[in-house]
């Protein structure tokens, strides 16, 4: 029995888009050419090429959210279970003291939604819907559909979100 390759993420689960990779023929044989090498020799010095441009993606994601402060949410790259990456967001704010902090929540989920347009439109990242057989939105323009939902169904929650009473004696 397996497990999932992603987690679901408190907003919207963004993932690695560029998994399952098989080099194809004409890539095997410019890979023969270019480092005089069998079919076996080239396969594999191709598999490494797309690991190491995987592995330069995932750590480009991960500088897009490092040192960002956030208060409100919690941010992070992970690696898939069996491949791949996947962006993690975790709601952290269950109250609020003042009216101020939603306003912040909001300006703070605006800035991460826009390093996922950076990661959907340029780092092979897409949404994706986890679970035994993976869904997902296979292109650009439906994941930034996807995406903008699911920013427009989190702001409701945020306004959702309740002041905390302050007890006067």
């Amino acid at each position: 029995m397996g497990t999932w390759n992603y987690g679901k993420s408190d907003v919207i689960t963004v993932a690695d888009y560029d998994i399952n990779y098989t080099p194809s023929i004409e890539e095997i044989e410019g890979t023969m050419v270019d480092y005089e090498c069998n079919e076996k020799e080239a396969e594999d010095i191709l598999h490494q090429q797309h690991q190491d441009y995987t592995e330069e993606r995932f750590n480009i994601v991960c500088d897009l959210f490092k040192n960002r402060g956030f208060e409100y949410y919690s941010v992070s790259v992970d690696s898939g279970y069996y491949e791949g990456f996947q962006i993690k967001i975790s709601r952290e704010q269950l109250a609020f003291d003042n009216s101020y902090q939603r306003k912040e929540m909001h300006k703070e989920l605006t800035r991460i939604k826009n390093e996922i347009v950076v990661a959907i439109n340029e780092y092979i990242m897409r949404v994706c819907y986890p679970g035994w057989c993976i869904g997902w939105e296979d292109t650009i323009e439906k994941s930034l559909k996807a995406l903008n939902e699911a920013i427009k169904k989190e702001r409701e929650k945020i306004n959702n979100i309740s002041l905390k009473r302050v007890r006067l004696h």
